[in-house]
């Protein structure tokens, strides 16, 4: 009924500052520098549909958040088979794949070993990628350091050699 008062539950300390919720209109105000938001827990991506905004709900927040891409779901999601698929579809983005194939593999792997029992869509079914598709790249910030000390073990080398000789 107040999609804006949709909350993540976290952990909380004796923060007198920090309640331990974050809230959707709380993601309205924040500049996330996140390539992606899992959102695994239940009714992610369900919320109010408002006239001329959409479906107001806690992906949407990420959205406004500055986040490319968000996966949701749409319905209430079994713990054990949220959990093994979340598994696969980290695996399988570090492979390179993209977000939607990242999801695709994870489901596909999931019924492949899941018993008959939890093959049903209700296991697997409710997540969904929204936004930016592509894959996620790695950062190099190695590459940049390792250069960076080159150079300086080059600059220090020229710098002893002048004053040896």
């Amino acid at each position: 009924d107040e999609p804006m008062n949709s909350k993540l539950v976290f952990y909380q300390d004796n923060d007198s500052i920090e309640d331990g919720y974050l809230h959707t209109y709380e993601l309205f105000n924040m500049d996330l520098k996140a390539d992606l938001a899992v959102l695994s827990a239940c009714e992610t991506g369900y919320g109010k549909l408002v006239k001329g905004e959409g479906i107001m709900s806690l992906a949407r927040g990420f959205s406004y958040a500055g986040v490319p891409s968000v996966v949701m779901s749409h319905w209430q999601v079994d713990d054990q088979s949220t959990s093994q698929l979340m598994e696969y579809f980290y695996q399988s983005l570090s492979e390179g794949k993209t977000k939607s194939e990242s999801l695709r593999q994870a489901k596909l792997k999931y019924l492949a070993e899941a018993s008959l029992n939890k093959k049903h869509p209700f296991f697997w079914g409710a997540f969904v990628v929204i936004g930016d598709d592509s894959f996620i790249t790695k950062s190099n910030n190695w590459l940049l350091y390792a250069g960076l000390l080159i150079i300086s073990l080059i600059a220090l080398l020229v710098i002893f050699r002048k004053k040896i000789f």
